[in-house]
């Protein structure tokens, strides 16, 4: 079953689990779709996949393309789109790819924030320093640049 929405949701997640959850309990496991899952797809996906009777899926865009080309009118719209994935979803469900985090991708992406972590520590640190030199040789001057060192023109000075 599709549910057409004609205003969008907000931006959080309060709305989306509401919705998923109504369903659910109306009408039993429901399935998500959607074209784009690391983009604008980020926020219905990770709330689908932590519900329990909701399994997620996109359609990947080369398939998504030549799906809309087998359909009339050439209009680049929502309410197309929206048509499109149900449709080649219902007709052709083997084209839908499963979106799924593995636990290597999870400790791919605790690597990575890692080293975001690491580097924000040593740019803290390396801050704090400059500015207890400049409080040694010019306690003027660190009350004047100290609060902007943040801005990459005061640290090339």
């Amino acid at each position: 079953m599709t549910r057409p929405t004609t205003s969008p949701l907000p931006n959080d997640e309060t709305k989306p689990r509401d919705l998923l959850s109504e369903l659910t309990a109306e009408h039993g496991p429901a399935l998500v779709l959607v074209d784009q899952p690391a983009a604008i797809g980020a926020l219905p996906v990770t709330i689908a996949q932590s519900m329990e009777q909701v399994e997620v899926a996109y359609l990947p865009g080369l398939t998504m393309r030549r799906m809309a080309n087998l359909h009339a009118g050439s209009a680049k719209t929502v309410a197309r789109d929206a048509f499109i994935i149900a449709e080649t979803a219902r007709t052709m469900p083997t084209a839908l790819r499963q979106i799924a985090t593995s636990d290597e991708q999870i400790a791919e992406l605790a690597v990575v924030t890692g080293f975001d972590d690491d580097f924000l520590a040593q740019t803290t640190a390396a801050r704090s320093r400059l500015r207890g030199l400049l409080t040694q040789i010019h306690p003027g001057l660190e009350r004047v640049i100290g609060p902007r060192l943040h801005h990459y023109g005061v640290l090339d000075v």
